[in-house]
């Protein structure tokens, strides 16, 4: 934890300056973390080698391997919001736009092989890390979840329950069939997407608290939501019985902006234009009794790419021009990383070498490292990631 406080700007790798405006979303490569995606409001995307030259001692500034410029054959025409790899075959990636299209893409040729007509504006794609399917869960304008087939070509089915706009989707870790989404309304719904028209597992409520899922056991109030068990889960979701006093049913008091699921499925992490984050039980539902402050979400945003690290103890959430660092169990603010100009847009955890990548308004991307060892160094450092893990 404290070699984590000492994050600050690397001192050895930039990346350079492409996009001549906001840089909406960024996205490293599973496979080996070395690939780095850059999605522009200027509808560019931008790939990067962010691997060191062999041999290189000193600083070193990551050019781009490729540029797709606004105007380019197939490229997007309007900003591009959203930016994923494809978790099994870095020869593949998601994008998704303004334009209405989710792209798949190409990477050696940097053309889109597929382009998936949505009809509403696309605010965030996801690809399951771990699912047999090739399915692309995206978050638009439209009140529906929709589900893009990569094997296909075609939509599989929508998932019906918000109200409004959807702006966040995440996919869990260790359940291929479970989907997490937030949206304009305020809520945040957990998915089976094999169960069809009643697919919507719960809906977590704020309100529903470890004090009241643990009155709720005992039987008083009625169902406020459908709860069927995960297969290969540890323990069921568990609804919220609602008392008849209770406000009406809802994750946070604004649009939420980033669902998250930590590294073990046990959590997930919401943050929303209330300037609030909140941690969720995944066994019991529950919101759980941590507070974190001083965050700062951009006015009108509609989905902000917060991460977590590798062992899912710190969140890395963008706030305005910083990146506020907290300690996940206890919701304290460790630090906060500033050196952006512009609003903060994504930030990404890379577990290799324990670095950071954010990307903000001004167009920047930025590289943070949390103390880079020299070579004699090298075997401690490997001891530490294991007992960080």
């Amino acid at each position: 934890m404290m070699r984590s406080l000492r994050v600050s700007l690397s001192q050895y790798l930039d990346i350079a300056r492409v996009h001549t405006s906001s840089i909406n979303d960024l996205h490293l490569d599973t496979l080996h973390e070395r690939f780095l995606l850059t999605a522009g409001n200027d509808a560019s995307i931008a790939l990067f080698d962010t691997q060191r030259p062999v041999g290189l001692h000193g600083p070193h500034t990551a050019r781009p391997l490729h540029v797709v410029q606004r105007g380019s054959p197939g490229s997007h025409s309007f900003g591009i919001s959203s930016v994923r790899w494809y978790p099994r075959d870095s020869g593949l990636f998601v994008t998704g736009s303004m334009d209405h299209q989710v792209g798949v893409w190409d990477s050696e040729s940097m053309q889109p092989v597929y382009m998936f007509d949505l009809s509403e504006k696309v605010f965030n794609v996801a690809l399951s890390p771990c699912a047999t399917h090739a399915l692309i869960a995206v978050a638009t304008r439209d009140s529906r979840v929709r589900l893009c087939d990569l094997a296909t070509g075609g939509f599989t089915h929508t998932l019906s329950g918000h109200s409004g706009s959807v702006t966040s989707v995440d996919w869990s870790p260790a359940h291929e069939f479970l989907l997490a989404t937030g949206g304009i309304d305020g809520v945040v719904r957990l998915w089976d997407i094999r169960r069809g028209s009643d697919s919507c597992l719960v809906l977590l409520d704020q309100h529903n608290t470890f004090s009241s899922t643990q009155r709720s056991s005992t039987g008083a109030g009625t169902n406020s939501a459908t709860s069927h068990p995960l297969p290969g889960a540890p323990l069921p979701l568990q609804p919220y019985a609602q008392t008849a006093s209770a406000v009406r049913l809802c994750s946070h008091y604004g649009p939420v902006v980033s669902v998250l699921f930590s590294p073990d499925c046990n959590s997930l992490v919401s943050s929303s234009r209330d300037n609030s984050v909140h941690v969720w039980d995944l066994s019991t539902s529950s919101h759980m009794p941590v507070h974190f402050s001083q965050l700062s979400v951009r006015a009108g945003a509609w989905h902000i790419g917060s991460c977590l690290s590798a062992n899912g103890s710190l969140l890395y959430h963008p706030s305005g021009v910083n990146i506020n660092m907290y300690e996940m169990q206890t919701g304290k603010l460790l630090t906060v990383l500033q050196a952006h100009f512009g609003s903060v847009t994504a930030c990404i955890f890379r577990m290799r070498d324990q670095a950071l990548f954010s990307a903000s308004a001004e167009g920047l991307a930025l590289v943070w490292t949390a103390g880079e060892l020299p070579a004699d160094m090298a075997h401690e450092e490997d001891q530490w990631s294991d007992d960080e893990r």
